[in-house]
C-alpha cells in the first residue's frame, strides 16, 4: 500500500520506440512489455511526429494549435505553463534527465532553460552525438572515462552541420553497456530518485532513453536495459508510491504511415490505478493525469483529459498534421484522421486527398479517395476531421461580458 499521500511521478520517454517495436521486439523491449502487463497500455497515436511539438504537449496538456511550439526548432512560449511548474508549486521535487525538446538546439547550442520551470535537478543532454558544452552525458563521460570521451570526440567537428557524424553516432551506440547513454539516463535518474528529501515529500522525474544508433533489436536493447535498470532499482515499498507513464515523444520511420504514428502509451502504478473507461489515449493527456495522481485541480487551460476519472471515456479522435520539406524548410502540412480502420489524409497546400483501408493496407500504398465507392466515406471523415480541429482551439481565455 502507499506510504505517502501524493504518489511520486516517474515519466518515462523512450524516444525512438514504436508501439510495432514491442510485438516485433519481444526480447529486446521485454522491461517496457512488463510494464504494460502490470499496468494499463492505451492506443496511442501522436498528433506530431516531431519531438518538439509533442514535447510542448505532454509537458503543457495543450494541443500544439494552442501551445504555439509547431516544429523542431521553434521555442514554447514562456505564456505556457509547464506541468512540472504545477507539480514544484504543490511540493513536488522535480528533476529532468535527458532531452528537453522545448527550444531549438541546432549548431550544438545549450536549449535555453527557463527560469520558472519547476525543476530542481535539470540533467540536460539533447542525445549522446550533441556537442553542446553543457550536455551532461558528454561532461560525465569527460570526467569519469576520459580515454572514452577523448577518443570519441577527438575532433571539434563543424558546428553548422544538421546531423551528427554518421560514424561518431555508430561509435556511440557500439559503447558497452555500462558506458552508453542510456546507462547514464538510468544511473542519473537514480541519483535522483535516492536523494534524501523531508518525509513524505513526492517527487517528480522525467527520464528521457533514446535508441542510440540504427534503429534495430540491438539498439532497442541497449534502451530496454537502461528503462529496466531504472524500474528494477526501484524497492517494492518505493515502487507501491510510485505511478509510472511510459510512452515517447517522437515518431520513427518516415512519420508517414498510421504504424509510423502510433506508440506504446504505458501506465503502471500495480493494485492503485483506479479503473478506466479509456481505450486511447494521447500525449496531451499527460499532463492532466499527472496533476490528477498528484491530487491537484486541472487547469481551464488543459486540453487533454485525465485517464482516471469522469473525463477518462472522451476519447480523443486520432488526428495528425504531418509537414513535408527539409528539416530547416518546412513546406506543406498534411492533415490526417484515422477512423474505423481508415485513415484519410488531406493535403492543404495542393488540395489533395489521399484515403487508406489500414487493414487491407497498412503501408498506405493505394489511394482510394478517386473510388466512388468512398465519396461518402471521405465526406464524413472529413467532417469529423474539421470538427476536431475546431474543437481543439483554445477557449480558456475567460470572458467576462457580451462585448
Amino acid at each position: 500500500m502507499p506510504t505517502i499521500s501524493r504518489p511520486n511521478l516517474l515519466l518515462i520517454l523512450c524516444q525512438g520506440v514504436s508501439a510495432q517495436d514491442l510485438l516485433h521486439f519481444p526480447e529486446a523491449t521485454s522491461a517496457l512489455s512488463s510494464l504494460a502487463e502490470t499496468g494499463q497500455s492505451f492506443d496511442c497515436t501522436l498528433p506530431d511526429p516531431r519531438s518538439g511539438p509533442m514535447r510542448a504537449t505532454m509537458m503543457t496538456g495543450r494541443w500544439p494549435l494552442s501551445h504555439g511550439l509547431w516544429a523542431d526548432g521553434a521555442a514554447l512560449p514562456l505564456r505556457e505553463e509547464l506541468v512540472s511548474q504545477q507539480l514544484a508549486a504543490a511540493g513536488y521535487d522535480c528533476g529532468l534527465v535527458g532531452a528537453s525538446h522545448l527550444a531549438p538546439v541546432a549548431g550544438w547550442r545549450t536549449e535555453a532553460r527557463r527560469d520558472d520551470d519547476g525543476f530542481r535537478v535539470w540533467n540536460w543532454a539533447h542525445d549522446p552525438a550533441h556537442r553542446s558544452r553543457q550536455n551532461a552525458y558528454i561532461a560525465a563521460l569527460k570526467a569519469h572515462h576520459p580515454e572514452i570521451h577523448d577518443q570519441l570526440f577527438a575532433k571539434s567537428g563543424n558546428p553548422d552541420e544538421a546531423a551528427p557524424d554518421p560514424a561518431l553516432v555508430a561509435a556511440l551506440a557500439a559503447l558497452p553497456e555500462e558506458f552508453g547513454f542510456n546507462r547514464w539516463v538510468s544511473d542519473s535518474s537514480l541519483a535522483f530518485i535516492n536523494t534524501p528529501r523531508p518525509a513524505h515529500q513526492p517527487w517528480f522525474l522525467v527520464a528521457g532513453f533514446q535508441v542510440v544508433g540504427a534503429h534495430n533489436a540491438a539498439t532497442l536493447a541497449d534502451l530496454n536495459a537502461g528503462v529496466a535498470r531504472l524500474v528494477a532499482a526501484l524497492p517494492p515499498a518505493l515502487h507501491d508510491d510510485t505511478l509510472i507513464l511510459l510512452t515517447t515523444d517522437i515518431a520513427t520511420g518516415e512519420a508517414r504511415t498510421a504504424a509510423d504514428l502510433s506508440v506504446p502509451f504505458i501506465v503502471n502504478w500495480p493494485g492503485h490505478l483506479p479503473a478506466t473507461t479509456a481505450k486511447n489515449a494521447s500525449p496531451v493527456d499527460i499532463a492532466p493525469t499527472l496533476c490528477a495522481a498528484a491530487g491537484l485541480t486541472l487547469r481551464a487551460r488543459h486540453q487533454g483529459r485525465s485517464l482516471f476519472g469522469a473525463q477518462a471515456a472522451q476519447a480523443h479522435d486520432d488526428i495528425t498534421t504531418l509537414r513535408d520539406g527539409t528539416h530547416d524548410h518546412l513546406t506543406r502540412a498534411n492533415t490526417a484522421i484515422s477512423v474505423d480502420g481508415y485513415r484519410l489524409i488531406l493535403d492543404h497546400t495542393n488540395r489533395q486527398t489521399a484515403l487508406y483501408d489500414l487493414r487491407h493496407d497498412p503501408d498506405e500504398r493505394s489511394n482510394l479517395a478517386g473510388d466512388p465507392a468512398h465519396a461518402d466515406r471521405i465526406e464524413t471523415m472529413t467532417d469529423r476531421l474539421l470538427s476536431a480541429l475546431v474543437a481543439r482551439e483554445d477557449l480558456s481565455q475567460p470572458r467576462l461580458g457580451g462585448f
